[in-house]
């Protein structure tokens, strides 16, 4: 793994995340700014905190180092945990009941593949949920040329890098799974999630459908976040990013829609890696909404608003099969 200086980086950010965790918890506004860690082996600018799940320990400031914390930035834990500060003499512990999002290293770690795809056979009527699966599924999306030419007007040529996939008429899944796109979340080697987009030609109802092995999130090419980048991407879906770096050639990272302050501040790490981060935002309420909450955790992030007539960043590169130059010329 490429060497970073993670105590300037850390250094750099932290007020991000000092503002993140006194949003999460206003009771204790101001505590996280001085609290220093009673593991002899960190410096004071490591955090000091421990994470239960249901009262059992996952992991604390004194089992994670911050390689491990580097490796897993790209992960996010969407289900609500009970995060206890390590008490010091100035501080004593102290309950967060309310922050979401936080990276639980070593119980990402400790959740195996088999127990994912056994949880989503339990509970979503999934079939396989590994890479050979979505491979399987990629092969049929190569034989579907009319899905093939739709994702080629949205500008999505990297198709195969993704492992974006086709169920058809499967006869192994439920019915209502059939003759979607896959779209399968990728991290460290490892199939996290997946995303089903309907057929795009004459169903209705959900557009996507979301299912994750667990209780974990990955951000869409969340791998781009495990080494520095000069200029990082940031939009709201997977077929976006797709379509942004099949266009453009730079790596775009989608955050899925319900990102939190804690849940950005939490990627920071990775994202201190990064030179130059732009925000596409789409048009929209939700847009705004989120483009403001990941403007005020990341410092030095550039938003780009999209003209009034393109809704996202998709129809901008439907039109012009290619990004706005202002973005690719910065910085």
């Amino acid at each position: 793994m490429t060497s970073i200086d993670w105590e300037g980086a850390w250094k750099q950010w932290k007020g991000g995340v000092v503002d993140a965790l006194d949003k999460a918890s206003p009771s204790n506004k101001g505590i996280h700014k001085h609290r220093r860690c009673p593991n002899p082996d960190h410096a004071d600018w490591h955090p000091s905190f421990r994470i239960t799940e249901q009262g059992a320990p996952i992991c604390s400031c004194g089992t994670v180092s911050w390689d491990e914390l580097a490796a897993w930035c790209g992960v996010t834990a969407w289900e609500t945990y009970k995060v206890t500060l390590i008490a010091t003499d100035d501080n004593p512990q102290t309950d967060f009941h309310k922050i979401a999002n936080h990276i639980a290293l070593e119980g990402l770690q400790s959740v195996p593949d088999e127990a994912c795809r056994k949880h989503l056979a339990d509970h979503r009527s999934l079939p396989d949920f590994s890479f050979a699966r979505c491979e399987e599924w990629t092969e049929k999306l190569a034989r579907n040329q009319s899905v093939l030419e739709w994702l080629d007007k949205r500008g999505v040529t990297m198709w195969r890098e993704y492992r974006l996939g086709w169920t058809g008429d499967d006869k192994q899944v439920e019915p209502w799974f059939r003759n979607r796109i896959t779209i399968p979340h990728l991290y460290r080697g490892r199939v996290w999630g997946i995303k089903l987009r309907r057929n795009p030609f004459s169903e209705q109802g959900l557009k996507y459908i979301s299912f994750t092995g667990s209780r974990y999130h990955v951000a869409f090419n969340a791998d781009f976040l495990l080494t520095p980048q000069e200029h990082l991407i940031m939009v709201e879906t997977e077929l976006d990013a797709a379509a942004v770096q099949s266009v453009s050639g730079l790596p775009a990272l989608a955050i899925p829609a319900g990102v939190t302050e804690i849940g950005a501040a939490m990627m920071l790490v990775g994202l201190a890696m990064c030179r130059f981060i732009t925000l596409i935002p789409d048009n929209d309420d939700p847009g705004r909404g989120w483009a403001t909450v990941l403007r005020s955790v990341i410092p030095r992030v550039h938003v780009h608003w999209l003209a009034d007539f393109h809704h996202d960043i998709g129809e901008y590169i439907q039109d012009w099969r290619a990004i706005p130059d202002e973005i690719t010329k910065t910085p």
